[in-house]
């Protein structure tokens, strides 16, 4: 398991038998990319919620279309993503999307109602690299990055959610604030070749140099030791 990215008050790990309110349910089957690294799955595929309630936790999944103000949970899990990630293309955006039957909905807009109705509100990410965390990262007790896990991915957030294995894994990337924190400038061409102007100031290289401070930085990880 990659990293339990904030951790507000050790909401985390939740309380056994614990009413659980999900939300994007579908996205938590998530569990690989797109391209070479898509791979099926040999068994099913359990969702978050069938992950939870086999571990005796009372899970209720909500959708956009159901989600009315009559929630009851102890806790609030939203199951978040990104754009499609695969060869051959390059994301144009690190914000967040939900799909749900065909339809995109505003992910940051469902964090933060959530978070308004119930300060115990998680967010998963089901995501291959770094997106937006700025609108609701100050709202929300604990975020967990989970990648792409493969077909068991949900009953190993189950056991970290629970406390049952503490997350031990480090941010592979710097999270930065916003797209434009990045900086890179890699427009030029030069006889057909991509000059990337800012040599080897990439990554948290580029971080350090400028004083950009990140959301996450490279490295970042907590944990329950």
């Amino acid at each position: 398991m990659e990293v339990d990215s904030k951790n507000e008050k050790n909401i985390l790990p939740i309380r056994k038998k614990s009413k659980i309110d999900v939300f994007f349910n579908k996205l938590s089957t998530r569990y690989a990319g797109g391209g070479s690294s898509k791979v099926l799955a040999n068994e099913n595929v359990k969702s978050l919620s069938e992950a939870l309630n086999c571990e005796n936790f009372d899970a209720t999944v909500y959708t956009p279309i159901l989600y009315t103000d009559d929630v009851y949970g102890d806790y609030q899990i939203i199951c978040a993503g990104a754009e499609y990630e695969s060869e051959s293309h390059d994301r144009q955006n690190i914000n967040l999307q939900t799909v749900h039957e065909n339809l995109f909905y505003d992910s940051d807009k469902m964090i933060l109602d959530c978070a308004a109705r119930n300060e115990n509100t998680i967010v998963i990410l089901y995501v291959g690299s770094v997106v937006d965390c700025s609108k609701w990262i100050d709202k929300v007790k604990a975020v967990l990055y989970v990648g792409f896990g493969g077909q068991r991915v949900n009953e190993a957030v189950v056991k970290v959610l629970s406390g049952e294995k503490s997350p031990s894994g480090k941010l592979t990337e710097t999270f930065a604030v916003t797209l434009n924190d990045y900086g890179q400038d890699f427009s030029s061409e030069r006889d057909k070749a991509l000059i990337y102007k800012e040599r080897f100031d990439v990554g948290y290289k580029y971080f350090d140099k400028y004083d950009v401070k990140p959301q996450f930085a490279f490295g970042y990880g907590l944990s329950y030791a």
